[in-house]
């Protein structure tokens, strides 16, 4: 003989939209957030080139500093970068110009400030606080 339990979970489908609804709202939060970090860093390698941080100023005319900008390149995925030719030249030196390191520095500096402020996002979306 085979016995046989049945379980019916009410409000199961309402609980299985919810999860997803919640799981939307965290992409949506942490996606906005990536961005915002990526703002954040921009002024971060501003502020260095400015010669504000560790590394040496990099900073005549004002061009290679304003030309700093955040963008959103993908779904939770943000890059902070600079069109201007010789940037490469400052960020890693030449044979006649020590590498100034201004963007691979400041997200060393950053990093776990920036994964603190995401990791947050997401607690607050999880505990209903956002």
């Amino acid at each position: 003989m085979v016995a046989e339990l049945q379980v019916e979970i009410i409000g199961g489908d309402e609980f299985r939209a919810m999860l997803k609804g919640k799981n939307r709202k965290i992409l949506q939060q942490v996606d906005m957030e990536v961005f915002r970090q990526a703002i954040f860093l921009s002024g971060e390698v501003m502020a260095s080139i400015a010669g504000k941080r560790e590394e040496k100023k990099s900073w005549k005319t004002g061009h290679f500093q304003r030309s700093v900008t955040p963008e959103k390149s993908g779904r939770m995925q943000a890059t902070v970068s600079t069109a201007v030719p010789y940037s490469v030249y400052l960020e890693y030196g030449t044979s006649k110009i020590a590498p100034r390191y201004h963007f691979r520095n400041s997200l060393a500096r950053n990093k776990d400030v920036i994964q603190r402020e995401i990791s947050k996002r997401i607690k607050a979306v999880v505990e209903g606080k956002s």
